[in-house]
């Protein structure tokens, strides 16, 4: 009998997803872990949603395991996300969290406990194509979470489970209230940014970033800033407290001297990419093919040009608000070919 392990939240998802694995024949062990910890709406892997997670394993009757991953998640997401907004970036923690903790660390934990497959209830697909592992679209397309799953390393795809990728969510919910899973199946969902109470901005603050007074400049009109550069993001209009006389958006950071310039809608044809994070031979060195460049955004056609590494991307038409920091996730047929972090656009 093949052993998998699921990353369990406490929520529907997840749940449904341990309770379809073992329906299919697999001896389930559920797996949550701990790391950063807050009481607000916004909770990530809070006491509540750990004792949610026994329950079901115990109503499943399977067992259920705790891991620790603080160090990880201190050093690959606050950090990168406190470095990002410091740098005039805007990081995407949740992109992050799935590399290096649900399918890092969590992943490889439950390989080196003898488990065949480590599964989640992320609204995807993993797909075998032509001897490649591919992750694909979900079926349901207002939840698909291709995108959140872009930057997994390709060698971990063989070991992953996703058994959401087939359901639509209304039917999950069906599905948990049929099988009688102790879970409320209206239970809010998680957030993005999860591990955030209210603003991100009291969050930089809690976490020693300091408000360094700089200047707005719009027009070659110069406008006081107490805040820094840390506190704003790149296509940010509301609370800017500038008396411009028109509709103005934040366009591009100058950390040397800690100036923000200010101008019309940030619309962009053209934007390079770092970092690539490739799944296929087929995302050749020069391709057109779909790119999505934050989480539900329409998908966009483009030209590529890449080295392995970096990327050039053309659209065919222009896209607002494309900001440095997210990820550019390229898209062919339904299956993603490559992803990577944004790491500049020509603004037009």
């Amino acid at each position: 009998m093949p052993t998998v392990y699921v990353g369990m939240s406490g929520g529907i998802d997840s749940s449904a997803a341990a309770y379809l694995l073992k329906e299919q024949g697999y001896k389930v062990t559920g797996i949550t872990f701990t790391a950063y910890r807050e009481e607000g709406l916004k909770k990530c892997c809070s006491i509540e949603d750990l004792n949610d997670a026994k329950k079901v394993c115990s109503f499943l009757g399977i067992a259920h395991k705790v891991i620790d991953v603080r160090d990880v998640f201190s050093a690959r997401i606050i950090s990168n996300f406190v470095k990002s907004y410091r740098a005039g970036l805007t990081p995407n923690p949740c992109v992050l969290c799935n590399r290096y903790v649900k399918f890092g660390a969590m992943l490889e934990y439950s390989i080196s406990e003898g488990a065949d497959f480590f599964a989640t209830g992320h609204y995807s697909r993993i797909t075998e194509k032509d001897g490649e592992y591919l992750i694909g679209e979900g079926l349901d397309p207002s939840k698909d979470q291709s995108y959140f799953l872009s930057y997994i390393e390709k060698s971990k795809l063989p070991y992953i489970k996703l058994p959401m990728g087939v359901y639509l969510k209304k039917d999950i919910r069906v599905l948990a209230e049929k099988a009688g899973l102790p879970i409320s199946p209206r239970k809010s969902e998680s957030q993005d940014i999860c591990f955030i109470k209210d603003d991100y901005r009291d969050f930089l603050k809690a976490q020693g970033v300091p408000e360094i007074e700089g200047f707005f400049v719009y027009k070659g009109k110069i406008f006081p800033d107490r805040r820094g550069i840390a506190y704003y993001s790149f296509g940010q209009r509301r609370g800017l407290a500038v008396a411009a006389g028109e509709r103005v958006y934040i366009r591009k950071f100058n950390t040397r001297d800690n100036t923000i310039i200010l101008g019309g809608k940030p619309m962009s044809k053209e934007f390079s990419v770092r970092s690539l994070n490739i799944f296929t031979d087929k995302f050749s060195p020069e391709i057109k093919c779909d790119v999505r460049f934050r989480y539900q955004s329409p998908l966009a056609t483009c030209k590529v040009t890449h080295d392995g590494s970096r990327a050039s991307v053309v659209l065919e038409e222009e896209r607002g608000f494309i900001a440095p920091g997210q990820f550019a996730v390229f898209y062919k047929d339904g299956y993603v070919y490559a992803s990577g972090e944004i790491e500049s656009s020509v603004l037009l």
